[in-house]
């Protein structure tokens, strides 16, 4: 009976210290856990970009400007002191530098538990298949892609660094990064194979990660504006309410707009990833720290200020800034931006071609292959000024003036010398010389003679994108085409919109292209 006892004894007290040890480990693992919810006592951040390497044959263009943007971002709008947001581009961003900013020289000296740290990259990275080891890097300015493991960063050993480094609970992990079709300019890596995955890398740090695609894509460079697609969407998301916007509304903005934007640029998939180990509500990035810190010293070379290669990027003013005299107006680099093409105003078919519509049930109005013209005009434009004019940078912008600024073909582009400040802002924002606008007006499908013609008046403009000037400009010319396609066929819509748009800009580019070539530049 006392043996009994003692033994019921035994087993109850083996039962409350297991469970003591049960509650110790579940309030150990979740006080390991970070939560977003705790208050932030302060924000530090790294920023890294590299569009220039040692190695020249894997020069990229925007990383260092996509650095300096999101740098920006982080102290003009999301509350960050500019002594907590370190910037690391092209030269500055050896391997050396960026380990020891997170290794030892400054991250682990400031951050505390309770604050919030960013770490963003924008730069190539290399696939596990690149390494014998099967390890992924990031490159640095110094890397030498045919040694990584000597001179590459390895992400694993970032990951270990982060966790037993730098003394905070809440870490965001960006990386604008990925691996390739070789020696191309516009995407972010160096053989096409898998990404950095997303998921090791939130595992390594228990912290959350965001990566600009899955790890079977690649990070594309935008033809259409000079940054990365993937982090010009990111930013634009984290503004969408201000200081409301959770990282989980951005995140769903940045994924939308980036694979929307890739599959009409390139026809291929790009998906941003994100992994969290967080706990609680979503964090809202621009959050006013609630117990901010000053920051410790640093070297002039790694101000934000200095950073930022003048001649990458110029910060972005306010609408505010409309209005300033040419003089004011930075130096900007030599290259044309081809501003979003606008139109067509009108659509309209001559009355044999509006019966077999209406008997075909066919609404002009609504024509896809038409009211996309636009954007074909745009894209081949760019083609043919690039062949035209080989020694200057052409982009296909999407930051233009207001819509209403157009208004009517004739009326719109005579308003641009009275409203020149506007296009000397725009010539800003867009970092170009020479900026091209095009408004389609009428487009009308009509019945001529034996057969039927397609007809598109075009009125469009070069702009001096630093004083506003109007330097040539076309009004009402006509472009006309023969589709082969016979009338009771839709089909001879797509014909029209694959065959117009190519002429139109190819008459356009080519007076464009001589205008600049002899600087003559009529106007008629």
């Amino acid at each position: 009976m006392l043996e009994r006892i003692a033994f019921s004894r035994a087993m109850v007290v083996l039962a409350l210290l297991l469970s003591a040890t049960f509650l110790i480990s579940t309030a150990s693992r979740a006080a390991e856990q970070p939560s977003a919810s705790k208050p932030v006592a302060d924000k530090w951040a790294l920023v890294v970009g590299v569009s220039k390497f040692q190695d020249p044959s894997i020069t990229l263009k925007y990383p260092s400007k996509d650095a300096t943007d999101f740098a920006d971002y982080l102290i003009k709008e999301a509350h960050f002191a500019p002594d907590h947001v370190r910037l690391l581009t092209d030269e500055k961003a050896t391997r050396e530098n960026i380990l020891a900013q997170v290794g030892d020289k400054w991250l682990p000296r400031v951050a505390e538990p309770d604050d919030l740290v960013i770490i963003y990259v924008s730069s190539h990275g290399s696939p596990q298949t690149m390494d014998v080891g099967g390890i992924s890097y990031l490159l640095a300015h110094n890397t030498d892609k045919d040694s990584l493991y000597a001179t590459g960063i390895p992400v694993q050993d970032l990951t270990r660094m982060i966790k037993e480094r730098v003394h905070c609970q809440r870490i965001i992990v960006i990386l604008d990064a990925c691996h390739s079709g070789a020696a191309k300019a516009d995407d972010k890596g160096v053989f096409r194979s898998h990404n950095i995955n997303a998921d090791a890398v939130a595992q390594g740090t228990g912290q959350l990660v965001i990566c600009s695609s899955e790890p079977n894509q690649v990070s594309w460079e935008s033809s259409s504006y000079p940054n990365g697609v993937f982090t010009k969407h990111l930013i634009d998301g984290l503004k969408q309410k201000g200081d409301f916007t959770t990282l989980g509304e951005a995140f769903e903005y940045v994924r939308d707009k980036t694979k929307t934007q890739v599959l009409r640029e390139r026809g291929e998939l790009q998906l941003p990833v994100l992994r969290s180990k967080w706990q609680g509500e979503s964090l809202k990035l621009s959050v006013k720290p609630a117990n901010p810190r000053p920051g410790i010293p640093e070297s002039p070379s790694h101000s934000v200020a200095s950073a930022a290669p003048a001649k990458v990027y110029q910060p972005q003013e306010t609408a505010s800034s409309f209005g300033t005299s040419a003089e004011a107006i930075v130096k900007l680099p030599n290259r044309l931006a081809i501003l979003p093409v606008s139109g067509p105003i009108s659509i309209k078919a001559d009355e044999l071609w509006s019966g077999v519509l209406k008997k075909e049930n066919v609404e002009l109005q609504n024509r896809a292959e038409i009211v996309s013209m636009a954007k074909d005009v745009q894209t081949h434009l760019a083609g043919r000024l690039k062949n035209l004019l080989k020694s200057k940078e052409i982009i296909e912008s999407d930051i233009g003036m207001e819509s209403n600024d157009y208004g009517v073909a004739d009326k719109g582009l005579n308003r641009a010398n009275v409203h020149f400040e506007n296009m000397t802002e725009v010539g800003k924002q867009n970092q170009s010389k020479y900026l091209v606008r095009v408004v389609i007006g009428q487009f009308l499908i009509k019945d001529d003679s034996m057969a039927d013609e397609a007809r598109a008046r075009v009125s469009a403009q070069l702009v001096n994108g630093e004083t506003g000037e109007v330097l040539w400009q076309i009004k009402d010319k006509l472009f006309a085409f023969t589709p082969t396609m016979f009338r009771q066929d839709v089909g001879v819509f797509a014909e029209i919109k694959n065959v117009l748009p190519g002429r139109i800009a190819k008459g356009i580019a080519q007076e464009i292209a001589n205008a600049i070539k002899s600087q003559d530049v009529p106007t008629r």
